[in-house]
């Protein structure tokens, strides 16, 4: 897929519209949302990073909640 054509929640509904079942997170933030608001009803999420905030000045404390 790719985000950079409009960000990950777009290209991950066009890539998978049945929703995900499994999601292995290294990105975070925008990623980790997306695949959180496409998840399937007992989907896996696997957080082994977040390289997107990792330079940040001020952490984001969590995901936001889908909409």
């Amino acid at each position: 897929m790719n985000y950079r054509a409009g960000g990950p929640r777009p290209a991950l509904a066009a890539a998978c519209p049945d929703g995900i079942d499994g999601y292995f997170g290294n990105v975070g933030y925008e990623h980790l949302e997306a695949a959180i608001a496409h998840m399937n009803p007992h989907g896996r999420i696997v957080a082994c990073g977040s390289i997107a905030g990792y330079n940040a000045a001020r952490p984001r404390p969590g995901p936001t909640k889908p909409s």
